[in-house]
């Protein structure tokens, strides 16, 4: 079951959330911090989606185009995966938008290609 969280009751699930959040500063290599999700995530600017009781957590944002998958993390991703990109094309396509843009780790793509995904870019990252 995916249930998005409101901003305005981002704080009675902040304690189940905040452990994704690390996780997902960590993994944006120095681009966010969990002061700097936590504050958009206040400001409306990225939602929290809370995935089969706290399973997994998505963190999305929006563009004039598209529904943006953020930051997906979560444990036997098999479980949900696919009711996570349902619910995110129902979304986009309520909103108006007219596509998803998923930045995900590369265990994704071939997943990702059999729904209809296809690769945009990739990111290479030199460690100095």
């Amino acid at each position: 079951m995916i249930n998005g969280i409101p901003a305005a009751q981002y704080l009675d699930y902040r304690e189940k959330v905040l452990p994704f959040l690390s996780k997902f500063a960590e993994l944006s290599l120095g681009r966010a911090t969990v002061e700097s999700l936590e504050a958009a995530i206040g400001r409306r600017e990225r939602q929290v989606w809370a995935i089969n009781e706290f399973q997994a957590v998505c963190v999305t944002s929006l563009s004039p185009e598209s529904v943006n998958i953020d930051f997906a993390a979560g444990v036997r991703r098999h479980e949900w995966q696919q009711e996570l990109d349902e619910e995110m094309r129902k979304w986009a396509r309520a909103l108006g938008k007219k596509r998803v843009i998923a930045h995900v780790r590369p265990g994704w793509s071939k997943w990702g290609n059999s729904r209809g995904y296809k690769e945009a870019y990739r990111e290479m990252v030199l460690e100095i």
